[in-house]
């Protein structure tokens, strides 16, 4: 069986030739190109079975390269990972946006990123097999293959399919017509919000039922962009745990809670009642009838307010202090 081609553009002379190494090591036949005017030309003339690039390179960079890739009809299917120092947000956007099927941020530890490239080379190849004798029910593992690289491949297929997702005590089902997502579910959430909380599930397993799709149009922004904004409030989502760790374990302050029930808005009580004392705070967050980032930012809140506080009575991680503008702009308590 011929070694997957694999070509890798990075213009840092050492970190290429890391590269290259341990790629070669891990048994892939490997070019190499320092700028990318040159990857460019060399991907045109004889593509490889994976493209590697740096996003900062001479001539052209990663993007450009990525977006005249993809402008190719041929090259349509082409797995491309993109890289670089830059772990922003934005850049990781801005990559997904080109059409990069993966971003990966320097330094990179080689054995994930062998793992990354093997997995889309997978993906690939079972692209190629439904595109030569047409889909068939598929299963799989949340862990093994990852929910983004299955709905990027229902895009890339242009089929329709009903996506079931099992993780135990949570159930979600996703509706794609000719590769669009266009409804969701998942617990007490539809359309959107419930497609952004699946997308945040690290285990389970999935199961697609290609076929017609008769189901009203829910989601209209397409499966790129629903894709990204999931990439963004996941990011988001992570660095608020770092101010509150979602394995944090929280209970109702019913005193407190009794004292300002009536300032509390109908969806907040929704929050409130999903904590026990028992459950963790991802686990809770599952069962917001809010969005994620929303239920997020209602927990600071009511945190921040005494109304919720760490099971057992532990002391709860401190919280960031808002600015001054924050707190002026808050409204003023009443004296009971």
């Amino acid at each position: 069986m011929p070694k997957p081609t694999l070509l890798v553009a990075d213009p840092d002379p050492r970190s290429l030739h890391i590269l290259e190494v341990a790629l070669r090591k891990a048994g892939f036949s490997v070019g190499t190109a320092t700028d990318g005017a040159d990857a460019l030309r060399r991907v045109l003339r004889s593509p490889p079975d994976l493209l590697l690039s740096e996003i900062s390179l001479p001539a052209q960079d990663g993007l450009a390269i990525c977006r005249a890739v993809r402008a190719e009809q041929r090259l349509s299917g082409l797995p491309i990972v993109l890289m670089s120092g830059d772990k922003t947000a934005a850049v990781r956007a801005r990559a997904a946006e080109a059409g990069g099927d993966d971003f990966l941020v320097k330094p990179i530890l080689l054995k994930e990123l062998v793992q990354r490239l093997q997995t889309l080379l997978d993906r690939r190849e079972r692209e190629r097999v439904v595109q030569k004798n047409g889909p068939a029910a598929l299963t799989g593992s949340v862990a093994e293959l990852g929910l983004l690289d299955l709905f990027q491949s229902l895009d890339n297929w242009k089929k329709s399919a009903v996506v079931h997702c099992d993780g135990g005590a949570r159930i979600a089902r996703v509706w794609v017509r000719d590769g669009q997502v266009i409804d969701a579910e998942l617990g007490p959430l539809r359309g959107a919000p419930a497609f952004w909380r699946l997308m945040t599930w690290e285990s389970g397993g999935f199961r697609v039922e290609f076929g017609p799709v008769d189901r009203e149009l829910r989601i209209d922004v397409g499966t790129q962009a629903l894709v990204m904004e999931s990439m963004r409030r996941v990011d988001e989502l992570g660095q608020l745990a770092g101010e509150l760790p979602l394995s944090a374990q929280l209970a109702v302050d019913f005193t407190a809670l009794a004292a300002h029930l009536a300032e509390l808005p109908d969806e907040v009580n929704g929050v409130v009642r999903a904590f026990d004392g028992k459950r963790t705070l991802r686990e809770a967050i599952d069962l917001s009838p809010l969005d994620d980032l929303s239920t997020a930012a209602v927990v600071q809140r009511l945190v921040g307010d005494g109304l919720l506080k760490r099971a057992g009575g532990q002391a709860h991680a401190p919280l960031k202090k808002p600015s001054l503008q924050q707190w002026l702009s808050e409204p003023t308590r009443e004296v009971v």
